[in-house]
């Protein structure tokens, strides 16, 4: 053994030391500015400012649990839905109804999907309302003095205008309750709940989406609305619906499969709007697919119309009481429900793309994520003589494609809903932009964090900025947010 192997070094040791500290220092830095804020202690927010109107939350897609109001059994909202849900087509809405898909399988909304395995996707969220913004939480169907947040559970796979009545509904009842007609409520819309809080804006309980002639926005709703806070609403929808309609919902082990996803009618009302470009080819070039014509579907194997689809429809909804038969007579049936849905959803967003009326005073808050990659474009591939269109570069045979298809699919945002379709940004639609798109949202301010989709309303930054939107009657000054091209040099 070499005896001077243990000498020390004065110079080395000398210059260890000092980047040991340096490290340290470094360290305590950058945990100091990543260290998460203690919401129960924010300089004391709810001390100084008492809420001045009652909240109302309203959850996003799959974000109600649901049961059988017959038995109680649950049906979405346990963990065992999520990891292996055999029940599955018991979520499937009846398809045989000629009322443009309002009325569903009677399933009861009970309550919000707070937390599961220890991840809290909105308690979270309610702790710190009550902790840190001084909120009473209330039962919004029996409501108490002093009460001052409520939960708006619905059923998030009904179609989304029946939502908002019902919204309507559950926000004259508590005027009443409170003995305040004109009371005002400030809404916090996570996700498809943003869509539903912005349709009772504009139309209040009114259904327009059966007139013929254009809609025209009454502002019903947001005269009794004072601020509406939207966290990841698709506000020029998500391709991700698609996705679902498609490929069905993936869970742990058995997945809800596409013959139950084609059934909601909330999906197709958060497609992407006609005109906005969708697809494009392993170059990255757009491919015009018109989503709301159904021969696209039937050409292009989407959902049910995939190899195999009809028949395991016609399987696994036999249960549900819709009646789905065999042969031509289910075929036409199927087609149908297709048809309407698609067309009520080109009117839903016509409706919200409706200018609002001049004295409609409700300020809209956007909180988004624009970190996490998005699905953007589906790639659509000619192989064998037929269409294939790829949302996930790894169903692809061959890596060398897959890789290419990667380039393509995504774009930023929160892993379910892109920046540009929270912001209804220009830049979404290319050249030409879409009819639907003439009138976007009119935001007062927006907010961006890093969080992906699901975990939004747990975010500690997006909690501590919600209390200032919420308990200062003045809007906080909003600086211009730079572009993602100039934020990363490209």
């Amino acid at each position: 053994m070499n005896p001077l192997a243990h000498r020390v070094d004065p110079l080395r040791s000398t210059l260890k030391v000092a980047f040991l500290a340096t490290l340290a220092a470094s360290c305590l830095l950058s945990c100091a500015i990543l260290k998460k804020p203690d919401m129960t202690r924010t300089a004391g927010i709810a001390q100084l400012r008492k809420p001045q109107h009652p909240l109302i939350i309203i959850p996003g897609f799959l974000g109600s649990k649901l049961r059988d109001p017959k038995t109680g059994k649950v049906l979405w909202g346990t963990m065992g839905n999520v990891i292996s849900h055999d029940s599955s087509y018991r979520l499937a809405c009846p398809i045989g109804t000629n009322d443009g898909g309002v009325a569903q399988e009677n399933l009861e909304a009970f309550a919000i999907y707070d937390s599961l395995w220890g991840v809290e996707y909105y308690r979270k969220v309610l702790r710190i309302l009550r902790q840190a913004g001084g909120y009473q939480l209330g039962d919004i169907q029996n409501p108490k003095p002093g009460d001052s947040a409520f939960v708006f559970v619905y059923d998030w796979r009904k179609d989304i205008v029946d939502s908002a009545i019902r919204l309507s509904e559950a926000i004259e009842h508590l005027k009443l309750s409170m003995g305040n007609p004109d009371v005002k409520f400030d809404l916090l819309a996570h996700s498809q709940g943003g869509l539903v809080a912005r349709y009772y804006a504009k139309y209040g309980a009114q259904d327009v989406l059966e007139q013929e002639l254009p809609p025209i926005p009454t502002g019903n709703g947001a005269r009794n609305l004072n601020k509406v806070i939207l966290l990841g609403t698709p506000n020029q929808g998500t391709l991700e619906a698609l996705r679902i309609l498609h490929q069905g919902l993936k869970k742990v082990f058995r997945p809800m499969p596409p013959a139950v996803t084609f059934t909601m009618p909330a999906l197709y009302e958060m497609l992407p709007p006609a005109g906005i470009p969708s697809f494009a080819d392993l170059n990255g070039s757009p491919v015009t697919l018109d989503l709301y014509n159904p021969e696209t579907w039937i050409e292009n194997k989407l959902s049910v119309f995939a190899d195999g689809g009809m028949e395991l429809y016609r399987r696994e909804i036999r249960a549900t009481g819709s009646n789905a038969g065999n042969g031509a007579e289910s075929d036409a049936q199927i087609l149908d429900f297709l048809t309407r849905m698609l067309r009520r959803a080109q009117r839903f967003q016509e409706a919200l793309a409706a200018p609002a009326p001049v004295a409609q005073d409700v300020a809209f808050h956007a909180f988004g994520s624009d970190c996490i990659p998005t699905l953007k474009t589906g790639v659509v591939l000619e192989e064998k003589g037929e269409r294939a269109i790829y949302f996930d570069p790894g169903s692809h045979r061959r890596d060398a494609v897959g890789d290419r298809i990667d380039k393509i699919l995504y774009g930023p945002g929160d892993g379910t809903v892109l920046m540009e379709s929270l912001l209804n940004l220009p830049e979404i639609y290319g050249e030409t932009p879409p009819v639907s798109a003439g009138t976007r949202v009119n935001l007062a301010s927006a907010f961006f964090i890093c969080e992906s989709h699901g975990l939004l309303p747990n975010d500690p930054i997006f909690q501590n900025n919600l209390f200032y939107l919420l308990l200062y009657e003045s809007d906080p000054l909003t600086l211009p947010r730079p572009s993602v091209a100039e934020r990363t040099g490209s």
